[in-house]
């Protein structure tokens, strides 16, 4: 009866306990029974289920054409497309210490470059080569042929023949004399008789980087100041002796033709054009200038036609008779097939 009683009394008591607490919803009940670890709480409150992650764009590849741009090449990784190199037309250039030429004064004619105006008589170079026109065989006289003979110098005999030079006092007088004017190469008196217009030689020589030129006017040369006047018979009569000499044979040289005219004149007798070489029509069709260069081993059989020396020709091909120069070149700058004008240009 009293176990009874008391178990009445406690179902009363947790009846009440019941009542005086407060409702709870049903969503409150939720998030009591979703609530997650601190850790990941920011997570899941800063990615909202109703909003699209926003992608990084560091990450995002671009829709626009440049994003092709990492499977193309670029352009400095793509190779120039070939060029094809010009043949050079002009010879290699060789630097020279003396130099010994003739001008021929006023007047002249169009062809006096391919005849070989302005060339120097004696040239010396820096490797020690020497070029001297030949003998002529008329006169027997050294500097007077067409073409050049060549030999060498050893430094040493190089060394002694600049010696020679500067005991003859020319560099001294060359920084002596005036810039504008030439009256310091010459001793004048009262049997001068003086003019104009005629040639005469220039000599250069090569000394401290420097190249130094005179150019002596020829009647004046018995005045020459001394000092000059040796330094030129030194060099007018430079031929050692002692020295093998041998035909010079160019690496280049050009060849002139144009159609025969009755106001060329020449002493030529006309003869058949070789025919082991291009005709002349294969020759004009490949150089309509009339100026045909020629390198190597094509130098030879046209240098053998014009006797191997500065020399000109009447040949005929196919019923034409055509005129023509042979000019052999020299290593110098201003011997270069570009440098000489086509037959049509005068």
């Amino acid at each position: 009866m009293i176990r009874a009683k008391l178990f009445v009394c406690l179902s009363l008591l947790v009846l009440g306990l019941a009542g005086c607490l407060p409702e709870i919803s049903s969503d409150q009940v939720t998030v009591a029974v979703t609530r997650v670890k601190p850790t990941e709480a920011a997570t899941a409150v800063s990615i909202q289920p109703s909003q699209e992650p926003t992608p990084n764009p560091t990450n995002t590849p671009l829709s626009s054409p440049t994003a092709t741009l990492t499977s193309t090449p670029r352009p400095s990784q793509t190779p120039d497309p070939p060029t094809a190199t010009p043949t050079p037309t002009a010879i290699p250039t060789k630097p020279w210490l003396i130099w010994l030429s003739y001008s021929g004064g006023d007047g002249g004619t169009n062809y006096d470059i391919y005849f070989g105006r302005g060339l120097p008589d004696l040239i010396l170079f820096t490797d020690g080569q020497l070029l001297l026109r030949d003998k002529n065989e008329l006169t027997n006289r050294w500097l007077e042929s067409e073409w050049y003979v060549e030999t060498h110098l050893s430094p040493e005999e190089v060394q002694n023949l600049f010696i020679q030079i500067e005991t003859a006092g020319f560099f001294t007088k060359i920084q002596e004399g005036y810039e504008y004017s030439d009256d310091w190469l010459y001793n004048f008196d009262e049997t001068t008789q003086f003019s104009d217009g005629a040639g005469g030689p220039a000599l250069c020589i090569y000394r401290e980087d420097k190249r130094t030129c005179v150019e002596i006017y020829g009647p004046y040369i018995p005045y020459l100041i001394p000092e000059i006047a040796t330094t030129l018979s030194l060099i007018q009569n430079f031929h050692p002796a002692d020295k093998v000499y041998t035909p010079y044979t160019p690496e280049t040289m050009i060849l002139w033709i144009e159609p025969m005219r009755d106001t060329i004149r020449t002493d030529e007798v006309p003869q058949m054009w070789p025919e082991n070489l291009p005709t002349v029509s294969q020759l004009l069709a490949q150089y309509p200038s009339g100026i045909v260069p020629l390198h190597g081993d094509e130098v030879d059989p046209f240098f053998t036609l014009f006797d191997a020396q500065i020399n000109d020709g009447i040949f005929t091909d196919a019923g034409m008779e055509y005129y023509m120069i042979g000019r052999p070149l020299l290593p110098l700058q201003y011997e270069s097939p570009d440098s000489f004008r086509p037959a049509n240009d005068f």
